[in-house]
């Protein structure tokens, strides 16, 4: 995310009147978890897609998306590390 973007973001989130201690259900790890999850559904779609895409013969498009894909691929590990070690520290 741009630094332009994460203030953006900063601004909005505390110029409308969220809390400082978020009630549990929208604590930080659980917000995580579910963009988390929206990820891994926006991965499975994108894949859907995909597989049209290149049935209707557009390879190197289906080439393209399989790459950015492999990224998310390869980020889960480490995302689901952090989610896990922030979930531990919250319910401490």
């Amino acid at each position: 995310m741009s630094a332009l973007m994460d203030k953006r973001c900063y601004a909005f989130v505390f110029s409308n009147g969220v809390d400082a201690m978020p009630s549990p259900e929208y604590s930080l790890p659980d917000v995580l978890e579910r963009m988390y999850q929206n990820q891994l559904a926006l991965e499975a779609a994108l894949m859907e897609l995909t597989l049209l895409v290149e049935s209707q013969g557009h390879g190197e498009t289906g080439d393209n998306v399989r790459g950015a894909l492999d990224v998310i691929g390869e980020n889960v590990g480490h995302i689901n590390q952090g989610l896990a070690r922030l979930k531990s520290q919250s319910a401490k």
